[in-house]
């Protein structure tokens, strides 16, 4: 099962060595396409996934340290996805910029970086916003002539 996550037999695991790149963590070529990176962490953290070693200690402990390793490979070389939480999102670091042997890559945040954000989503609210009030006035309007007939 482990072995073919190993590599050729007798060699170190690739998240042994602090100065080990994504790229060699992840087990891909360094022009590999984003999909490619994709499909090569699934398959790692399927196969080194903690949750399958619940029975053995030391194999669940390497398997905990293995999946940390992967997930900081996969976060340095994720293709950065737009955000559509409005004004806030998460940015990461380039490639080039982290290390993955440095320790856990942390997302950061950031407030109004998206330049090309043209509002809509704050006027959309507005309407409803108004409609919603609107509605509510009427309501009351409404409920206010039926008391006063009667």
């Amino acid at each position: 099962m482990l072995e073919r996550a190993n590599g050729p037999a007798g060699s170190p695991r690739p998240w042994h060595n602090r100065r080990a790149s994504p790229y060699e963590i992840l087990g891909i070529e360094e022009d590999a396409a984003p999909a490619t990176i994709r499909r090569a962490y699934l398959n790692l953290v399927q196969i080194w996934h903690p949750d399958r070693f619940r029975k053995d200690p030391a194999h669940q402990q390497e398997a905990q340290f293995a999946t940390k390793r992967i997930n900081e490979a996969y976060w340095a070389l994720r293709p950065a996805k737009r955000a559509r939480s409005g004004p806030f999102h998460r940015t990461r670091r380039s490639p080039q910029a982290s290390n993955v042997g440095q320790g856990p890559l942390r997302p950061t945040w950031s407030v109004g970086a998206q330049t090309d954000w043209d509002g809509r989503q704050i006027v959309s609210t507005g309407l409803v916003i108004l409609v919603m009030i609107a509605w509510l006035a009427a309501s009351a309007l409404l409920f206010w002539i039926l008391i006063a007939w009667d």
